[in-house]
């Protein structure tokens, strides 16, 4: 039998308001046994526009117990990069490449075209996006 000691295990899928020093954003915390992965959007109302919302289509709690093998973004333009690049646009969909197949976390800026809402991708400390949309 394989030793998986050197993997990367996702131990937890959940939704999320944000650990305390992110207050006012919301989205999803996946915790692995190295690093929990947030992927938020702010949720302050402007105006009379809406913050926007998360969601993804996959159960997420089948991806248990899968080893992480890599994660990168889609744009509302279905253009694909990985986190070293920089990303921009109204829709962020965060794809986490596992040993149990794909699932997708998207997060979406619903304004209108004058407020903007900040989204937030971070690795543990590590900000990967940061973006205003």
């Amino acid at each position: 039998m394989k030793d998986n000691t050197d993997q990367e295990i996702i131990t937890s899928i959940s939704e999320s308001t944000g650990p305390d020093k992110y207050v006012g954003m919301e989205g999803y915390e996946v915790k692995t046994n190295r690093r929990t992965i947030t992927v938020l959007i702010e949720n302050g109302q402007h105006c009379c526009e809406e913050w926007g919302y998360c969601s993804s289509d996959d159960d997420l709690q089948g991806y248990i117990g899968a080893a992480l093998l890599s994660i990168s973004v889609t744009d509302d333009h279905l253009n694909t990069w990985d986190f070293e690049e920089r990303y921009a646009g109204a829709a962020q969909f965060v794809t986490l490449a596992t040993s149990k197949g794909v699932f997708q976390l998207a997060v979406y800026n619903w304004h209108s075209g004058y407020y903007g809402h900040t989204i937030e991708v971070r690795s543990g400390d590590e900000v990967l996006i940061d973006e205003v949309l």
